[in-house]
């Protein structure tokens, strides 16, 4: 099947100018420090190395790179003695945090066992919080926590560790409870990076580009599920640009990966079923763990039926079949970033005085041979933005992921 019509015809109605803009607003997004007040952590040891931990929900492929960018950021600022850590092979940090451990502890120390993870099973999270919490407040080895996505964020706000913990990978502040929560503290000691309405942002290009009037989202209707996948971005957006979501909701997050796999292709023929122009492809948990061949299986049914679809996810989806992604590609960038917040929190800068609204440099990614499949010919304006094309996994050196 090829485009419909009537989607191709709204696209030509949205207008190159419009396109372009809309293409600039993702790049160049505003930034909104959030207001804080109140008191801030003592200040950090300056007579001995600072001990430091690794927390996460679960394995995901962004923190891999990350984490890299991270030890570059802090090698450069002389709080490490290397920052040539092996990056993973598959979505598992924990080998990058041994080996920083044993090779690049400087003014940072990595401790070796404080790699923590839940591997996003919800039982084991109650286990990993308690046991931080305890090592924290009474063994007292422990002098900063690097996090990574908004389970650890959560549950960091939680505990009042009331030692810096600088949080990376989290979806949105809003829908997760996050803003809030960081608003009504009085003390400061939690520096999350962020992008704020960057979710809003993706869809808006989509729309812009597009047009469409129904668009599908497949996300688990749980409070977790909702945050992950940016949903009150997504409504918002809906409001604001005139079109309805097309939903499907089905327990993913921490499910096996095939099933979760299997539950995903089924909503993505449900949503063809339900009449969906476009599907905007969310973060996932479950199937976006596998293989190439895996993740044809899952998009298939939406290129049978001739859909657009635009990644949330990035590079590793539009290599397996998905037509557009933008935005987070360099996620050593957002490392490199969270490397500068901690080098100015130990140099004595309040957390509650820091900028933790990061803004990517922004990218458009595009699948020729799906854009080919569906029939879309992508106009001279999209192309323009374009900074890779990736048609294969083969591909995805050049854009990371």
């Amino acid at each position: 099947m090829t485009l419909p019509d009537t989607l191709s015809s709204r696209r030509q109605q949205t207008g190159p100018v419009a396109t372009v803009l809309c293409l600039l607003l993702l790049i160049f997004p505003l930034s909104f420090p959030l207001p804080c007040q109140g008191a801030d952590t003592a200040p950090l040891p300056a007579d001995r190395p600072l001990r430091a931990i690794y927390w996460e929900g679960g394995p995901f492929y962004d923190h891999k790179y990350i984490l890299q960018g991270l030890a570059l950021g802090l090698f450069r600022r002389g709080l490490t003695a290397s920052a040539a850590v092996p990056l993973a092979a598959d979505h598992n940090t924990q080998p990058m945090w041994q080996w920083l451990s044993a090779h690049a502890s400087g003014k940072i120390q990595f401790l070796a066992d404080g790699y923590y993870s839940s591997q996003w099973h919800k039982e084991r999270r109650a286990t990993i919080r308690t046991a931080i919490a305890r090592r924290v407040s009474e063994v007292r080895d422990v002098d900063l926590v690097i996090a990574f996505d908004t389970w650890s964020a959560q549950d960091a706000l939680k505990l009042n560790l009331n030692i810096p913990v600088v949080v990376c990978s989290v979806t949105t502040l809003d829908e997760s409870g996050l803003g809030t929560a960081l608003a009504g503290r009085t003390d400061h000691s939690i520096a999350i990076v962020h992008e704020r309405d960057h979710v809003y942002r993706q869809v808006q290009v989509f729309w812009n580009i597009f047009g469409f009037s129904k668009l599908g989202v497949v996300y688990e209707d749980t409070p977790s599920g909702r945050s992950l996948v940016g949903l009150e971005e997504l409504e918002r957006a809906a409001r604001d640009f005139n079109f309805s979501l097309v939903r499907c909701t089905k327990s993913l997050v921490g499910e096996d990966a095939t099933v979760a796999r299997h539950r995903r292709a089924l909503c993505h023929k449900e949503l063809v079923r339900k009449g969906a122009e476009a599907v905007f492809l969310t973060y996932s948990l479950g199937p976006l763990q596998e293989q190439e061949q895996d993740m044809h299986d899952v998009l298939e049914p939406l290129l049978e039926a001739g859909l657009p679809t635009f990644s949330e996810q990035g590079g590793r989806e539009v290599a397996s079949g998905a037509l557009l992604s933008s935005g987070k590609t360099d996620q050593r960038e957002l490392g490199l970033f969270a490397a500068d917040l901690l080098d100015r929190m130990i140099h004595g800068t309040p957390v509650r005085e820091l900028d933790t609204t990061f803004v990517s440099s922004g990218s458009m990614l595009v699948n020729l041979k799906t854009a080919a499949r569906i029939g879309w010919d992508p106009p001279l304006e999209v192309l323009a933005t374009v900074d890779a094309f990736v048609d294969d996994t083969r591909d995805l050196d050049s854009v990371l992921y």
